[in-house]
């Protein structure tokens, strides 16, 4: 699981770099609360805190209950790919009893929306 987990980090290394190069220009944290890329009125978003944003794309919701086997998970507005289950979720809800394997570690990515079709 050790090896699974460097290998995930290692895979998001150069999406750090880049944050971490923003961060001297902008000022903005690498690791940022949920709320940081909510809407502004997205009430749910500041009370999340046990889950945290890698940039404004990659939601992380680390299982923190010891033996549990399930978290709820809040996705702000959007959509967003579900990294464990290939899936695609729409956001601004909740998703109650997100089941959680062991080594597993949810993780959500942002996807783009389309440009607007040309008239």
């Amino acid at each position: 699981m050790a090896r699974e987990m460097v290998s995930l980090h290692e895979s998001y290394s150069d999406t750090i770099i880049a944050l971490a190069e923003e961060s001297t220009q902008t000022g903005a944290p690498i690791i940022r609360p949920v709320w940081w890329s909510a809407q502004p009125r997205d009430d749910s978003a500041l009370t999340v805190d046990s889950q945290f944003m890698l940039g404004d794309d990659v939601l992380v919701a680390p299982v923190l209950e010891k033996g549990a086997a399930d978290r709820d998970v809040y996705l702000p507005s959007g959509r967003w790919r579900d990294e464990l289950r290939r899936t695609v979720l729409e956001g601004d809800r909740w998703y109650r009893a997100y089941r959680v394997a062991l080594d597993e570690l949810p993780r959500f990515t942002r996807v783009p929306s389309e440009p607007a079709a040309k008239s």
